[in-house]
């Protein structure tokens, strides 16, 4: 992990664009960050992936979100 973290320093300190650590992602990948926001940057991508986390839904909540409208259902049942 120090390892790891040494090298991502580096990265950062000499100001090299690098996809995710010192640029944005996807479509804003053209966009420096400075090194002061790199640690902030990598921790909003943790909170994004933790987006929908949480506490297993009861029965009774999945069957309240299950899509009422028949025209719905083919797209959500897999095939």
């Amino acid at each position: 992990m120090a390892a790891s973290r040494a090298v991502r320093q580096r990265v950062v300190e000499s100001g090299q664009p690098v996809y995710g650590v010192t640029t944005g992602f996807g479509d804003s990948n053209i966009r420096q960050i400075s090194a002061a926001k790199t640690a902030q940057l990598q921790r909003n991508l943790i909170l994004y992936h933790l987006t929908g986390s949480g506490p297993v839904a009861t029965v009774q909540v999945a069957r309240a979100t299950w899509p009422s409208e028949p025209t719905v259902w083919p797209a959500a049942i897999p095939a």
